[in-house]
């Protein structure tokens, strides 16, 4: 029994010992006998002669109650100043009287309170006993708790480590990633410096295996063919020259090719030679020259070129070459 138990059996106990001590039997003008309570420790006192009605007190084993009534199964008692209904067969009627069921509450009363030490030691050892026992649940709570708080930091520890791996495996993967694309562009500049050296080399010694006279020579009839062109215009002259040169049905050099007869107008009006007595040429027919000289080919192979007059071919600007 807890705390709250034995409070509740205190109270009925007293409440009954009152009302037994002021007299159980003060309307015992309609009372038809006396009835002795057969129950364990305490019986509930019922509004009517039904269990489902309320219960209006209790009365305690081995009572004495005046019997007022009797209802099929139901016995009506008046215990003090409560009456009401209790089950016929936890009633055993008796032929002692008033005096004599006094008497009887009264011994009764003074056994009950006799065992009011043994009880109260028997509380006192079943709360030590709640006690210990709430002790232990709060000790296993408080393990089971912080076992959980254990493997829950656990975790998170497991969970950052984790997340810190992958973290430093993205960012290594990054720098490597890094580390090949600068390997690669380097890679890249290194090739394009090299082929802009060969090139350049390429350009050199093919401008000094010519003479001066037939650079200049290059460079202003691409100035009178082509000075208002566009660069690139400008290269695709000096690429049909240098074709030609190269090829075994023309002539093999420069100044072969450009005076060949009836080759080119510059020669035939005269404007040419205005333009070499002066060098006319400026630094883009000049540059122009030294890559047709290294090899550039604008428009491949052909070995003419004329104005665009409808004429199937590649056009540069106002040329059509074939």
């Amino acid at each position: 029994m807890n705390g709250k138990g034995r409070k509740l059996f205190r109270s009925a106990v007293g409440i009954l010992t009152s009302v037994m001590m002021m007299g159980a039997y003060t309307t015992t003008a309609m009372a038809s006998g006396i009835g002795v309570i057969d129950a364990k420790d305490m019986l509930d006192i019922h509004a009517e002669a039904n269990t489902a009605s309320a219960v209006i007190g209790q009365v305690m084993e081995d009572g004495h109650v005046a019997i007022l009534a009797k209802y099929n199964d139901w016995v009506q008692i008046q215990a003090g100043e409560i009456a009401g209904w209790v089950p016929a067969e936890n009633l055993v009627e008796t032929e002692i009287s008033n005096e004599e069921a006094v008497a009887a509450n009264e011994q009764v009363i003074a056994e009950r309170t006799g065992a009011t030490a043994s009880e109260d030691e028997f509380f006192a050892e079943e709360e030590v006993q709640q006690d210990e026992t709430a002790a232990l649940q709060a000790e296993a709570s408080e393990a089971a708790q912080n076992e959980i708080e254990e493997v829950q930091a656990a975790e998170e520890a497991a969970r950052l480590e984790a997340e810190a791996q992958a973290k430093a495996a993205a960012e290594e993967a990054a720098r490597l990633e890094a580390e090949a694309q600068a390997k690669a562009a380097e890679e890249a500049a290194r090739l394009a410096a090299e082929a802009q050296q060969a090139a350049l080399a390429a350009q050199a010694a093919q401008t000094a295996a010519i003479s001066a006279e037939e650079l200049k020579l290059l460079a202003n009839i691409i100035y009178c063919e082509a000075g208002s062109e566009s660069y690139v215009g400008k290269v695709a002259v000096g690429n049909v020259i240098m074709n030609r040169v190269k090829s075994a049905s023309q002539p093999n050099t420069i100044t072969e090719v450009v005076y060949a007869k009836g080759q080119f107008s510059p020669v035939r009006n005269g404007s040419l030679q205005r333009a070499l007595s002066s060098d006319k040429a400026d630094a883009a027919c000049y540059q122009a020259a030294i890559e047709a000289l290294a090899g550039a080919q604008p428009v491949g192979g052909k070995l003419f070129f004329r104005r665009n007059n409808g004429r199937s071919g590649q056009v540069i600007g106002h040329h059509v070459f074939y």
